[in-house]
């Protein structure tokens, strides 16, 4: 069994841990505030930018003041995001995923927000608001990295032992699967927000996208469904030694079935409140996704249960 970290090995400090996290907390609302802006049409009410109508304070409007907590919430998580990476850099540099990640993670948010400027301005087509969005995700994607990185005191991740196992396999194809869904909503030939945003394909609107990208996403989207069942299934059955790590699996699972359950009850015309409790069940199915693939990386422990293989749990299926 592999051992622990060392008793020398520097830790990370509380306060710069809560640092992490609270950038982290912070970048999950960011992302979800964005998409609630794009379900909703408000990234247009303020109609220049970084101001709105030239005033610091946006109008008393419902979709300027949407749009602008938006904005502060970019100002935060960036300003955030910076003192980590800052940090990292000056009393961490030798704990790669502390001081690597934040640094990557201020540029992409220096990104989106020049291409927030530009759907404020100008507008964004689709090939340009998939990568805005992607660089969004990938965010928040390494801010969570980090700060479970920082819970165990900056360790490094095991990858060779990560790649080897069929857990991790499964865990990454599964990431994968799931980007891929996610970022490619912008780009689907569909009329409707909640099919255009940051959010799981609608089930009941299946029809609307019977070709093209459309088809291939749900084909996506069904593949990573299965991928998180058999991943499920398989970590109850291998992995009873690493609570963390099934509990995870457990809420990935859970946030999935919950956009089932909901999908099957709204339309791309369905009130506001329905669609923003999807959107936040969306990113948080990509947060625990992203905690789930630190995780098995980060694991020390080996396949428990008997079961060593992802047919192992494929055969749950057939009995």
């Amino acid at each position: 069994m592999h051992a622990g970290p060392p008793s020398d090995r520097p830790e990370v400090s509380t306060a710069h841990r809560k640092l992490l996290w609270v950038a982290t907390g912070v970048t999950f609302l960011l992302v979800l505030m964005g998409g609630i802006v794009c379900i909703t049409g408000a990234a247009r009410a303020c109609p220049d930018w970084p101001g709105c109508y030239g005033r610091v304070v946006p109008p008393p409007r419902v979709d300027a003041v949407t749009e602008y907590v938006h904005r502060l919430l970019a100002l935060g998580g960036a300003s955030l995001i910076a003192a980590a990476a800052v940090l990292g850099w000056v009393k961490y540099r030798h704990l790669r995923w502390i001081s690597v990640p934040p640094s990557i993670a201020i540029a992409l948010v220096f990104a989106v927000a020049t291409f927030g400027a530009m759907a404020v301005l100008y507008g964004l087509a689709p090939p340009l608001a998939t990568v805005d969005l992607g660089m969004a995700l990938w965010v928040l994607a390494l801010m969570v990295a980090t700060s479970l990185s920082g819970a165990q005191g900056g360790r490094s991740l095991r990858f060779s032992a990560f790649y080897s196992g069929s857990f991790g396999k499964l865990t990454l194809c599964t990431f994968v699967a799931v980007f891929s869904v996610l970022v490619t909503g912008p780009m689907v030939e569909v009329n409707g927000p909640l099919l255009n945003c940051l959010a799981w394909p609608l089930y009941a609107e299946r029809s609307a996208a019977a070709s093209g990208l459309g088809a291939a996403r749900y084909f996506v989207a069904d593949f990573a469904a299965f991928c998180i069942a058999v991943l499920v299934i398989h970590a109850w059955r291998t992995k009873r030694g690493a609570p963390a790590l099934l509990r995870t699996s457990n809420i990935v699972a859970a946030l999935l079935g919950a956009l089932f359950a909901l999908s099957a009850f709204i339309g791309p015309a369905s009130q506001p409140l329905p669609g923003f409790i999807y959107i936040g069940l969306t990113v948080g199915l990509w947060t625990a996704l992203v905690a789930l693939v630190m995780l098995a990386a980060l694991a020390s422990e080996p396949d428990v249960g008997g079961a060593s293989s992802v047919q192992d749990a494929l055969g749950a299926f057939r009995t």
